[in-house]
């Protein structure tokens, strides 16, 4: 009799544990990564103008963007090395458009201009994201690694 009882019991636990989601994505929890774009400013040797103080990432001033984040050197000590490759980087925010630019004012004499396009791309629960395809500097194409998934990085030399 008892093993009736926990074998019923049993049953009705194994059945009780089936699932019925119906396996749908619940976009109130869902939180894509967005592509980001980093810009190296450097000089005609290659040196990172922001590592060597002749830039002060504090005295940059945004004229025209969605807006700038500085990223400073890692400190950690990873065994993944490759994300140095941003460090001291801007970090250029992407607004939702397919043509936008990028006007910073480096220092009292120097600004820079940037002219990115995008593809706009959709993703679940109906939105949208843009991913940098090109950018311009001084009338001139300019390399846009993609670093990392969905994080790219452009050098401009002043």
């Amino acid at each position: 009799m008892k093993k009736s009882i926990l074998i019923l019991l049993l049953s009705l636990l194994c059945f009780s544990c089936q699932n019925d989601d119906d396996n749908q994505l619940d976009c109130a929890l869902y939180a894509p990564a967005f592509p980001s774009v980093f810009l190296k400013i450097t000089d005609d040797n290659g040196n990172n103008l922001l590592e060597n103080g002749t830039i002060n990432p504090d005295d940059i001033i945004l004229q025209s963007g969605l807006g700038i984040r500085y990223n400073p050197a890692s400190k950690s000590n990873t065994a993944n090395a490759d994300i140095k490759v941003l460090d001291n980087t801007l970090e250029l925010y992407i607004p939702n458009d397919t043509t936008f630019d990028y006007i910073l004012q480096l220092n009292d004499t120097q600004t820079v201009k940037l002219d990115f396009t995008t593809e706009a791309l959709a993703a679940a629960c109906g939105l949208v994201y843009f991913v940098p395809n090109s950018v311009v500097y001084n009338n001139q194409d300019q390399t846009l690694d993609e670093v990392f998934p969905q994080v790219f990085l452009t050098s401009i030399s002043l």
